[in-house]
């Protein structure tokens, strides 16, 4: 689903990108007419960056896809959910220790204002907890990708790629570009 989403978002983009100049219409809605220079500096500047960001997105969602591919796999291995497989490695972490929020307390004492330790003891640990769930996390995703044989197909920002190209193969199963898309 998250996948779809993506792809609905990098479709207004696409669309937007053609229309670069200032007096070009991108849309026409009960009489108005809608410019590129009537949208935001902000939303400007997402359509020039258009063309650099798309590959970057494309690639991110493809890590994702795959992310997801190997989990599920591990999952599925042993009798769980994806949900439960992270909240199970979750679960192994340790607690942060007593010099691990001291330091980040004395780090970043200018920011926290005039707060003691013990008024932002729990948004540290928060963070600590945070900082070790993601490098987890990483680490499993790797570990998974190794134990199910991942490895890179053909690019999925390669010009001209058709809904039959490898783009990766999991577990020596292949991801189909058409998949992907």
């Amino acid at each position: 689903m998250k996948l779809i989403y993506a792809f609905l978002f990098i479709c207004v983009f696409v669309f937007v990108t053609f229309a670069q100049k200032p007096d070009d219409i991108l849309a026409t809605a009960k009489g108005h007419t809608i410019k590129l220079r009537d949208l935001s500096a902000e939303i400007q500047k997402l359509v020039a960056d258009f063309p650099v960001s798309l590959p970057k997105t494309r690639s991110e969602l493809f890590d994702q896809m795959i992310n997801e591919r190997v989990s599920d796999f591990e999952a599925k291995a042993r009798g769980i959910t994806s949900g439960k497989l992270i909240a199970d490695e979750r679960a192994k972490l340790p607690a942060p220790t007593e010099v691990e929020i001291k330091a980040i307390y004395t780090a970043n004492r200018n920011a926290l204002g005039n707060k003691t330790l013990d008024e932002v003891r729990k948004p540290i640990i928060d963070y600590l907890r945070g900082q070790a769930a993601q490098k987890m996390i990483g680490e499993l995703l790797t570990r998974l990708k190794a134990k199910y044989k991942f490895s890179v197909g053909k690019d999925v920002n390669a010009v001209g790629l058709a809904p039959t190209d490898g783009i990766a193969t999991i577990n020596g199963q292949p991801v189909t570009a058409k998949e992907f898309e």
